[in-house]
């Protein structure tokens, strides 16, 4: 004998535990029960995840990644998915691209019209196939959701780079006296464990780690940074390196306390001197006119963290009038004037 129990137009809130439960006739106890677990969904669309991958996928650059996922979806027929990648690089928005290529899409009748295998396999993988591999699903009108597994490719071969940002940059990485920068190490990989970004003691002779206060770690799908930011009143030397492999970048910060040529002037002995100033960093060769003389190239001496280019004018025919300072640098020419 079969027992039914319909429920018109169930809703969730029909959800719940139902017992068939059978009895003596002769006294009304129970016999026996069978229970059976009923949960109403919500959408018509309904998906059950039957087997799953690790959502943390972490190879070496060469390895495979193989992801996967086993489901139960109703109704077959409306069944739609679509594979993504996300990926995110330093300065740039954070990117998101279909994949077309590394996947399978499997569907099983012998087991079951509703049960489908999704897989994406990708031999010889490439530090750039890490990202964010996404399997977005949707059924029928009323039901979407989105899987998701974080791959971490490993270089063979890891690599470190140093540089500097600063908003007082003058380039050539020199900067201004007193300049807050950020001195940046570059790692090839999601893994900093072993990097480490030093600045050398000119008094003691030393390099200096960073502490793990100074520094900020920042990660992006195919690099990692680490930042420091320090204000600079001298010269100084940072270096980025990896312990791991002995591999290590320097960079030298110069500073200056100009930013463009200009001319002072000096008296000294009863004597006359201009001194043509640039930049640390501005390289080239400089001369002093008057009139129809020259003089020149001046040699350079470097104090206060400028570059001086002095010229006694008594060595002109006539000491006094317009002077004009020249200098061809590497990237323009420039000049001054000064009247005596």
């Amino acid at each position: 004998m079969m027992h039914v129990l319909v429920v018109d137009e169930p809703s969730q809130d029909d959800s719940g535990v139902y017992e068939c439960v059978r009895v003596r006739r002769s006294d009304g106890m129970a016999v026996e029960g069978r229970q059976r677990n009923i949960t109403i969904s919500k959408t018509r669309g309904q998906m059950r995840v039957l087997n799953i991958s690790k959502s943390l996928v972490e190879i070496t650059e060469g390895e495979s990644i193989e992801i996967f996922v086993e489901i139960d979806i109703y109704p077959a027929s409306e069944y739609k998915h679509r594979w993504y990648k996300t990926y995110n690089m330093w300065g740039e928005s954070v990117r998101r691209e279909e994949v077309n290529e590394v996947f399978t899409s499997t569907a099983r009748r012998e087991k079951s019209d509703s049960w489908r295998s999704e897989r994406l396999h990708i031999a010889n993988a490439e530090t750039d196939d890490a990202g964010i591999y996404q399997l977005e699903v949707r059924i029928g009108e009323d039901f979407g959701t989105t899987l998701n597994w974080t791959v971490v490719v490993h270089p063979l071969k890891r690599e470190v780079d140093i540089s500097m940002v600063s908003h007082n940059n003058l380039g050539n990485d020199v900067v201004l006296v007193g300049s807050t920068v950020v001195v940046s190490c570059k790692i090839n990989d999601e893994n900093v464990e072993g990097i480490k970004l030093q600045v050398y003691n000119v008094s003691e002779k030393r390099w200096i780690d960073a502490s793990s206060a100074q520094l900020e770690i920042q990660k992006y799908t195919y690099d990692s940074f680490l930042r420091w930011n320090v204000t600079l009143l001298n010269d100084t030397t940072f270096r980025c390196i990896d312990e791991r492999n002995a591999e290590e970048q320097k960079l030298l910060i110069r500073l200056s306390a100009i930013t463009e040529m200009d001319i002072i002037r000096v008296e000294r002995d009863g004597h006359i001197f201009l001194i043509c100033r640039l930049p640390i960093g501005e390289e080239g060769e400089v001369y002093w006119f008057k009139d129809d003389e020259g003089i020149g190239p001046i040699n350079a001496t470097v104090e206060n963290f400028v570059q001086n280019f002095p010229v006694d004018t008594s060595i002109f025919s006539s000491p006094t009038g317009k002077f004009e300072c020249m200098a061809d640098t590497d990237s323009d020419r420039v000049s001054q004037f000064y009247e005596v």
